[in-house]
């Protein structure tokens, strides 16, 4: 499953390590483990860890600076990732793989790992999205450099499209907000 999801995913144009060999450990006939062996990403970190580190180091321009070049490197990927019709039930910053070598002038690439999560619908609902969108916001929740701005930063520009580049956030970013506060009261609870 995660082979075939890997290779549609690449086919759609939606980055993703690729998928290089299906090894099945068989007992009677019937697959009872499988191990799926993907490309090397060679310079890269879990989004999760390159803000932390980086973040860390960086002073207040620097910071803004690469927090909105993750921004411009994350929203099309994610945008594609729904346009094409696929949902990451697991979209966390941990399965989400940046490839930069630090440069300011070099681009970031991100690329989707962990596909165990991810489901082919024909449109994704939005209230789909959001509990994604929700997932990646709360994985970010013990970066403190990453405000509640930087967030809404993202969701304008992920929702920002040609010919409606002032999208209506509010209402998607009440529904995010809203399941992030559940998330969080069921940690803590």
């Amino acid at each position: 499953r995660t082979w075939r999801l890997a290779n549609a995913l690449l086919n759609r144009q939606i980055p993703t390590a690729r998928p290089l060999a299906l090894v099945e450990k068989r007992r009677l006939g019937r697959v009872v483990d499988a191990f799926l062996i993907t490309e090397c990403i060679e310079a890269a970190q879990d989004l999760d860890t390159m803000l932390a580190l980086r973040l860390r180091e960086a002073d207040e321009r620097q910071s803004w600076r690469l927090k909105q070049q993750a921004i411009e490197a994350l929203v099309p990927v994610l945008r594609r990732l729904h346009e094409r019709g696929f949902i990451h039930r697991d979209l966390k910053a941990p399965n989400v793989m940046v490839q930069w070598n630090g440069e300011p002038e070099q681009a970031m690439r991100v690329l989707l790992v962990d596909l165990d999560g991810v489901r082919q619908v024909k449109r994704p609902c939005p209230a789909a999205e959001a509990r994604a969108l929700g997932r990646l916001s709360l994985s970010l929740d013990h970066c403190r450099r990453v405000t509640r701005t930087d967030r809404l930063r993202f969701l304008k520009r992920y929702l920002a499209r040609p010919g409606r580049p002032e999208p209506d956030w509010r209402p998607l970013w009440k529904t995010i907000e809203a399941g992030v506060k559940r998330k969080r009261a069921r940690k803590e609870g």
